[in-house]
């Protein structure tokens, strides 16, 4: 079940971009290879952002007050910027 939820909010996130980079104005004979190079990019780049937090963030899961207000923190600034892309894009 939660591979379906992954794969359809991976699909529809993938739909926007290539909407966005449609606006562009590539031929279509770029476009294909654009949207997989730009997808390919955002995955790498987020590959790279996991390797570098992930052993930070899995020491200081062992601290109690990062655990009860740094996740509580980032949660509020990861909403709050959802919030405002979504505003900004309406």
């Amino acid at each position: 079940k939660l591979s379906l939820i992954t794969f359809v909010f991976g699909l529809i996130h993938g739909m926007g971009f290539a909407g966005a980079l449609s606006e562009l104005g590539l031929s279509e004979r770029h476009q294909m290879l654009s949207v997989l190079a730009f997808n390919l990019g955002v995955e790498l780049g987020q590959i790279i952002i996991l390797l570098f937090l992930l052993p930070i963030l899995l020491l200081l899961r062992k601290n109690k007050h990062y655990c009860w207000y740094g996740v509580q923190f980032l949660s509020v600034i990861v909403g709050a910027l959802a919030v405002y892309w979504v505003l900004d894009r309406w």
